[in-house]
């Protein structure tokens, strides 16, 4: 399913075969695999801009393979109907999509994590440099306040 194309409607939805349902997903599936991968090596050159321009590519699929995906477990007797070699091909597919998250993730938690750094050590910066002087210190030099907490700062959740 590209994302181009509508969902089907409700009534359609119940008309859908077993097979068509399990090929569906399956094509969804390659289709998030795949741009997992683009956003994984996106991250890995560390062109986070170019990593966050597929989140809304990524939603709109990730929704099309929950909702399929939702409707085989809620009717786990849909995949009886279905040849034994389309069901091998949907858990092979799962699971490659399943090991390209997990490389996908960790990436994603380290860049996170560099990010959430830097924003800690910003606004560690600005704090000292707006704190006011508080008096002498040794050799008549001027002392600068103890940190108690850190100045708020705002950090965008989609990084």
């Amino acid at each position: 399913m590209s994302l181009h194309q509508a969902r089907p409607s409700a009534s359609q939805e119940e008309n859908i075969t077993p097979s068509a349902r399990v090929a569906r997903l399956i094509e969804v599936t390659k289709s998030l695999s795949v741009l997992i991968d683009e956003e994984t090596a996106a991250l890995k050159e560390r062109k986070i801009r170019d990593a966050a321009k597929l989140h809304d590519k990524k939603i709109k699929l990730s929704n099309a393979y929950a909702a399929d995906l939702s409707v085989i477990k809620a009717n786990p007797l849909l995949v009886d109907r279905v040849p034994a070699e389309e069901v091998k091909r949907l858990k092979s597919t799962i699971g490659a999509l399943s090991t390209r998250l997990e490389e996908n993730r960790r990436l994603l938690a380290a860049a996170r994590s560099v990010s959430e750094g830097l924003i800690r050590s910003v606004a560690k910066i600005s704090a000292k440099k707006s704190a006011p002087v508080t008096g002498y210190g040794r050799n008549a030099a001027m002392t600068q306040p103890r940190q108690i907490g850190s100045n708020a700062i705002a950090l965008d959740s989609k990084v």
